[in-house]
């Protein structure tokens, strides 16, 4: 039944790939915008989700997808939730990995200090005595996938 499953799983539906179609989904239900779910019901979601990326033989492909799909949500700040992006990349670490998820723990590792790093320099501004005006500065680190 497994082995039947894995060859259904891996049938390729026109021009798309399972493996882009699930990358695709999660974006969906990760950003802002996208399918409006409770909490329990993502993490549901997320969970069947990671079961069924377990058959998928092309696991390289969804995780190029995922990552591209994941830095554009984090770049233009249309992540629906913090902790739904972790347990996603956790989730796939336990079946997978630290090094199939570095990458992408990675750029969220680097966005927390940015956000860290701008917090500091408002903070820094307001105890200063340079007057600099109604400055609007925001810094973001950019990332690169490669």
């Amino acid at each position: 039944m497994k082995e039947a499953f894995e060859e259904f799983v891996n049938k390729d539906v026109g021009k798309h790939t399972n493996a882009d179609l699930l990358a695709q989904y999660c974006d969906r239900l990760l950003k802002t915008g996208g399918d409006k779910l409770s909490e329990v019901q993502l993490e549901e979601h997320l969970s069947k989700i990671v079961a069924l990326f377990s058959y998928i033989n092309d696991k390289d492909l969804f995780s190029e997808i995922y990552r591209n799909l994941l830095a554009k949500r984090l770049l233009n700040a249309r992540s629906a939730s913090d902790d739904a992006e972790k347990s996603m990349v956790t989730k796939l670490k336990h079946k997978c990995g630290a090094q199939f998820t570095g990458k992408m723990e990675g750029m969220m590792h680097d966005l927390t200090i940015g956000k860290d790093h701008q917090k500091e320099f408002v903070e820094h501004m307001k105890g200063s005595d340079a007057d600099l005006g109604p400055v609007d500065f925001t810094v973001q680190v950019k990332f690169y996938v490669y």
